[in-house]
Parts: structure tokens; sequence; C-alpha cells
């Protein structure tokens, strides 16, 4: 059994939560923040702009994958409301219908995620600390770390494709921190390349963002190779902006490291304690 040829992520559309962030990075309180912050996670839906979204990311999807292939694909989405709204809103065929997964949900952020960004830093200021200088492997209050269930979870998922959709088309509707650790697991990244990525404003997963993977070489469709080699962003709302133009990059093999390739490795980061007495 054979991963999908081809494997589409798509992040959910402007959710309730995502104004009320905008509105703290700017330092500004939303009339209904309380309201929002109070609702649990999962419950939270698409805004009244999020609701537009998933339109246009389906028409991309159906002119870019077809109407027929999305037909026959396997969908799922995350049981979080804004996801199960996105996924319907796309407008693509429903075929044999959506699965809910619990694997593809956001990740936990706990109680610490209940708070507004202001409020996060004074009520937790080591866990905020924490998070902004070591991303990856930060776990919040009473919630998860990407690098530990989140990372489980998407093996998880990924490893079922294999006998649920190989040989075929995949579509899954998630949230996007769960769409990074996609990227980690398939692109093979290690924790510094990672972080790299996720602080570069151009490779931002954007509400309804497009992440597509493929077996099938985008300039020769005669080609298939055995894993998941070529990968692209597709922004639907604005092609131009998208990374690196929403145009296909070749994935490199597995490496494997040598003795003196994990060394390498090291020596790229300073050493805190000086021989000097």
């Amino acid at each position: 059994m054979s991963m999908p040829l081809n494997l589409i992520f798509v992040r959910h559309g402007e959710s309730e939560a995502n104004v009320m962030q905008e509105y703290s990075k700017k330092g500004k309180k939303h009339p209904n923040a309380d309201e929002v912050y109070k609702t649990p996670d999962w419950q939270i839906k698409l805004s009244k702009k999020g609701e537009t979204q998933p339109g246009v990311a389906g028409k991309w999807l159906i002119d870019n994958i077809g109407r027929s292939e999305l037909e026959k694909a396997k969908k799922y989405h995350s049981p979080y409301l804004r996801a199960r709204q996105t996924a319907a809103l796309l407008g693509i065929p429903d075929g044999e219908g959506w699965l809910s997964d619990d694997r593809i949900v956001e990740r936990s952020w706990g109680i610490y995620g209940t708070l507004p960004l202001k409020t996060q830093s004074e009520y937790f200021p080591m866990t905020t600390k924490h998070k902004e200088v070591n991303p990856w492997y930060a776990s919040l209050e009473g919630g998860e770390s990407l690098s530990s269930g989140v990372l489980l979870r998407v093996r998880n998922f990924l490893d079922s494709l294999h006998r649920e959709a190989s040989d075929g088309t995949a579509v899954a509707v998630a949230n996007g921190e769960l769409i990074w650790v996609v990227r980690y697991v398939l692109e093979r990244m290690t924790p510094e390349h990672w972080q790299k990525l996720d602080e570069d404003p151009a490779q931002r997963m954007q509400n309804c963002a497009i992440l597509q993977y493929s077996r099938v070489n985008p300039d020769n469709p005669e080609e298939v190779d055995s894993r998941l080699r070529w990968m692209r962003i597709i922004y639907p709302d604005n092609l131009a902006k998208s990374p690196n133009g929403g145009k296909w990059t070749e994935l490199s093999k597995p490496k494997y490291s040598t003795s003196n390739n994990l060394l390498e490795q090291a020596d790229g980061f300073s050493s805190k304690i000086s021989d000097k007495k």
C-alpha cells in the first residue's frame, strides 16, 4: 500500500478567534472578546469573512484537481466547527462524504489559549517566554507541545492514509498549527529548519491556504514516485502572493547524516560555557 498520489490540506477560513487575535495584536479589545474567549475552542465558528473564503479555495481545487477526482477523493475534516463549516463551504463534490477525524484537530492550547495575548504573558510569563525561545518543544499551560502530542497525531493520521487513500487523492480540512506539523513530518525537517520557516512571513499558512503534496511529477505526469516528492502552497484569493509564487517545489530525498554531518549541525549553535577560567 502506498501514500495517496495527491495529499491536500486546507486550513479553515478566518474564525471569530482569529478576529480577536488581530485586535489583540493591535492592543485593542473587540466588543465580543469576553464571549469568544470563554467559548471552548472546538465551538469557535467562522467569521463572516471566513464564510466567504472556502468558496474561493473550493473553486481552485475544482479547477486544478478536477471535479471527478475530488468526488472520489477521501475527505477528512477536523471536528472543530470552523473546520466543519469550511469543508461544507468549499463546494467540492461530497462523493461518499466527509469523515470527522480527531487526529487533525488544532494543537490544544489548554487554559493558556483561553486568554488574550497580553493576559497570557501576564498570567503565564514563563510559558510565554518558553514559547518564544523554544516554539517547537514548548508545552502550554494544560495544553500540548507541537513536538509531542501533535506530532504523534499527525504521524498516526498519515500512516492511516496508506490504507484508506492509497494511490488516490486525500483532502483534509484542518487547523493551522496541525498543518505546520504535517510539513515538519513530510518534509523531514529538523527543529531549526522548522523554526526558520515558521518565522518567515512568506511561508505563512493563511486562512484557507492550500498545502498540496504529490507523488506525480507536475512536469511529467507519466512519472510517479513512490513517495510524496513535490509540494506547493496556494493562497486561492491571492495566487501571486502564494509562497514561491504557488509553484511546485521538489522535496529532497531522505538524507542520512554521517558523524561529521551531525557535528557540523551542532557547530551551527554557539557553546554557552567558555573554556576560559
